[in-house]
Formats: structure tokens, sequence, C-alpha cells
């Protein structure tokens, strides 16, 4: 057999092989309907489902598709689940796909859901995940591209920081991702540390070991860490930061450490305006307004939702109130809710005093059995003895619809 010939014959075989993946087997398509069958039973509307063969669930599903790298390379597959983790993935079998699964990332956040085994195909079966949310996907990403060197060793850069919030709250802990990159031939030891700027007190150290075979020839390595407030830590600016040393203890670049990220415990009550995550501009009766809440837009069955909520006092309080904050499942019954005096029962609006913040936090175990959906979160205040809620009304005045104020839809997954 010649070589032209051989040439020819790898040539179809290769437009074959590339046929198949565009036109989608009649075995597997069976897998796929069966999967989407499963979906439509269970999935929520707007909910993404990732694959990488999207003619194959043409038409199976309404559901909004997040295309997938299609060669076989299971960095490049990880990648684009890491830009933004769709809800559901199609897992062909594959050694790409086994690589996936076999990473801590995939393994922390999704579940195993479906199955559909399709008769004859080599890709089968098919494997329907689901994403479970890790609390260090939340937050917002910072720059960083600050570099360590050390001649005896090499050079480590810190790219970026993911911070689930840049505020400390009692009972909260803060999830930390830091993405680095560098070239070292040594373990080191890093520690991280909470430092008060106002008199240098370390509060927290966290300290663990990075191997020298940890870092990649390329892209980047992710060190995470979980900043959990003690109950006597003070209103103030924090420092976060991170140190390096050698196995000798001999600093790797700055001995002080390099700052990752500015930190903030706000007071529960203050004479200066606080700026929460989500502002509003709700009156409440003739003396306070609702300046806005803190919160998560998303949460797991089990968990424990927290809503701080932020008061400003314009006047003098006539009365003994309580906080509500309810939710509401969709269907429109009430699924959980917490109605307390103010800031964990200690500061009752008797004790207002005009000019004054309050930052009033609400902690809501949810059940774990609570079924996933869009819930809607309501606010207000009301007499205790009576059961008479406050009047509340909008920035234009409008009185809103049974005293409460719609404060966000929070999406139990």
């Amino acid at each position: 057999m010649g070589d032209g010939y051989k040439g020819q014959l790898g040539l179809l075989l290769l437009c074959l092989l590339l046929a198949g993946c565009v036109a989608v087997p009649r075995a597997r398509q069976a897998g796929y309907a069966e999967l989407a069958t499963w979906l439509e039973a269970n999935a929520l509307p707007g909910e993404t489902v990732a694959v990488q063969e999207p003619r194959g669930w043409a038409r199976l599903t309404g559901l909004p598709l997040v295309e997938l790298p299609a060669g076989g390379d299971a960095f490049a597959l990880l990648a684009r689940l890491q830009e933004a983790p769709p809800d559901y993935c199609v897992v062909l079998r594959s050694v790409a796909w086994e690589g996936v699964q076999a990473s801590p990332w995939f393994r922390e956040r999704y579940r195993q859901v479906a199955v559909a085994a399709a008769v004859d195909d080599p890709f089968a079966p098919l494997t329907l995940y689901r994403y479970v949310p890790s609390p260090f996907d939340g937050g917002e990403t910072l720059s960083l591209n600050l570099t360590l060197q050390d001649t005896a060793v090499g050079h480590v850069t810190l790219e970026a920081v993911r911070l689930s919030s840049q505020r400390l709250a009692l009972g909260e802990p803060v999830y930390v991702s830091l993405m680095l990159s560098g070239d070292v031939r040594e373990p080191l030891h890093a520690e991280w540390q909470l430092r008060a700027l106002a008199d240098g007190r370390v509060w927290l150290r966290d300290a663990r070991t990075l191997s020298a075979d940890a870092w990649p020839t390329q892209g980047t390595v992710t060190e995470r860490t979980v900043v959990a407030p003690p109950d006597a830590l003070p209103p103030g600016e924090y420092a976060l930061e991170l140190a390096f040393s050698r196995p000798n203890l001999a600093p790797f670049g700055s001995a002080q450490g390099a700052l990752v990220a500015m930190l903030s415990r706000p007071p529960d009550v203050s004479r200066e305006p606080l700026a929460p995550d989500h502002p509003l501009e709700i009156a409440v009766g003739d003396a306070i307004t609702l300046a806005g809440y803190d919160a998560p837009e998303r949460i797991a069955p089990g968990d424990t939702l927290r809503v701080a909520l932020t008061w400003q006092v314009q006047g003098t309080v006539g009365g003994n109130f309580k906080v509500f904050v309810h939710l509401f499942a969709p269907d429109g019954t009430l699924a959980a809710q917490s109605d307390a005096i103010p800031v964990y029962w200690t500061y009752p609006t008797t004790a207002w005093q005009p000019g004054e913040t309050i930052r009033d936090v609400h902690i809501i175990p949810l059940d774990a059995e609570l079924p996933r959906g869009d819930y809607r979160v309501l606010a207000g205040m009301y007499d205790p003895v009576t059961g008479a809620r406050l009047p509340l009304r909008d920035a234009e005045g409008t009185p809103l619809a049974d005293d409460a104020v719609p404060l966000f839809i929070l999406r139990v997954r």
C-alpha cells in the first residue's frame, strides 16, 4: 500500500471522525433526549446547560446552552467551566473528561444527578452533573500583579485575589482565593495574617507549606484561606497580608508580607454613614430610613442566610419595634423568617438616637430539605404588642404594599 494511499485514507478517516462530532450519532441522541427529560422535570427556568455537542441538544430543551470546547484537552474544558460555572454540564466518556472529573475544582463543585446509557456509543454513558456553589466562587476579583523575588530561590507573582466579601462581620467567614504564578526551587512556607491598621495587632494567622512542585510552567496556582473574624474583633480597618519564607525560615521577598487586600469591620452603631452593598431609600414611619442591605444572591438548602439591614435615624423613634425579614417560596408560602429586636436583640429602637446609623444583621437558617427555587426576601418593622406594621414609603413617597420592602430574589440552589 503506497504512502499516498495511506495519506488519503487517513484524511478520509479524519473527515469521518469530524463528521461524527458534528452529526451526533442516533444512539447518543437518545441519551441526550433522556437527560433532557430529566432536566425538564427538575431544572429551574433559566438554568444553563454546558455541552460539547450543541447540535445534540437542538430542540430538546429550552434551557440556555453553554458550548464547551470540542477538542480533547481537559485544561480547555476546565478553563471554560471556571469562567462562569454552568448550572449543569453533560459529560461524555473521554480522556479529557476523566481529567476534568479528577480535578479538585470539579469534584468540589459538581454532583452527579443523572446518567443516560446510549447503546453502541463509545462516548456512553452520558452523565449529567449539577453545580453546587463553592463559597470561594463568590465576590469580586481584584488585580494585584505583585512580584516577590529571591535570587537564591526564584520568584512568585501575586496575580489576583478573589474575596467573597471585603467586609468582616461576626459569624461570616471571608473566603479568599489568591492566584499565584512563579518559579521556585524550594518549598515555601506561607503565612496569612489579619493585622489591624489602628495598632498593628495581628488577630489571625494561618500557615501552610507550598511544595516546589506546585508551580505550573504555565497558568496559575490558587492559594486559599478562610478569614473567620473572632467575636472580639473591634470595628476598624484591617490588612490581609501574606508572607513567604524558605525552609530555613529566611524571608522570601518582604519579611513584612505582601498586602493582599484591605478589609473592614463595620460598627453595629455609628455616627458616620455606612455604605451597604445594595442602597435603598425607604421611609419607615416618621423617624427611620432603611438605607440598604447586604446579603448573598445565592445560597444552598441547609445553609444560613445572613441579611444585614442598614437603618438611619432622623428623629425620636416613638416605640419599641421588632424587625422582620421573611423568605417566601415561589408558591407564596412563608419558608423562613427572622423577627427580632435590632442588633442581635441588644439595641431596641427606644434607644436609637437621631443621627445614628445601625447595621442590623438577621441570621436565618434554611431547612436542608428546602426546595430549589427563587425566593422573595421582604423586610419591615412592626409593633410586637399590636402586630401593626410601620408604614413604608419609597423615595417618591409611594406607600409599599403590605408595608413590606421587597429586598431581593434569593436563588436557592
